[in-house]
C-alpha cells in the first residue's frame, strides 16, 4: 500500500512539473539559411549511421 502512494506521488509530480512540446518546433543551432516563414511536410528520420535528419518544405522560399 505504502508503495502505491509513492508511485501516485511519483506520476503526480511528473506530470506537474514536466514540460510537453508535442506538436511545437523548436529552434536549435544556427538559423543560417533557414527561414522563419511557415513550413509543410515536417520529417524527421533516423539514417543508417544514427544522425538525425529533418526534411520540410519551406512556404517562404517556395522550396525544399
Amino acid at each position: 500500500m505504502k508503495n502505491n502512494y509513492f508511485l501516485i506521488a511519483l506520476v503526480a509530480t511528473v506530470l506537474m512539473f514536466t514540460r510537453t512540446n508535442a506538436q511545437v518546433w523548436e529552434a536549435v543551432g544556427p538559423a543560417t539559411g533557414v527561414s522563419a516563414g511557415g513550413a509543410g511536410r515536417l520529417n524527421l528520420l533516423c539514417d543508417y549511421q544514427n544522425n538525425l535528419v529533418v526534411g520540410y518544405y519551406d512556404a517562404a522560399a517556395a522550396k525544399g
